[in-house]
């Protein structure tokens, strides 16, 4: 019982991340809208930070479709012995989204 439930919360998970992922625009927006030189270290940061969070996004919609093509059976089983690239994935986007919204307000 507590896997299948482990398994419902992964899939709301990936669920609620790809709803978050419409939201990290304003981020692009704000970036823009600073109007900075590109040879400035604002702007060198703010970049590092954009290509961290695009490389996140992209390690979570690939974590995201290899769950969601798998069984149920071998999702519960991996599950089980504490699989979970889901989460971290979606830990790491969070906090890459978090890093750039740090760097394009500063």
């Amino acid at each position: 019982m507590q896997l299948a439930s482990k398994y419902g919360s992964q899939a709301e998970l990936i669920v609620d991340g790809l709803d978050k992922l419409e939201d990290y625009q304003s981020y692009v927006k704000r970036v823009r809208d600073l109007n900075l030189p590109e040879s400035t270290s604002e702007m060198v940061a703010i970049s590092a930070n954009a290509i961290l969070l695009l490389a996140a996004i992209t390690d979570f919609l690939r974590d995201s479709v290899t769950y969601l093509k798998q069984s149920i059976l071998k999702a519960t089983a991996k599950a089980g012995i504490g699989d979970d690239a889901v989460e971290r994935s979606n830990a790491a986007l969070d906090a890459a989204a978090k890093e750039i919204g740090r760097a394009s307000c500063r």
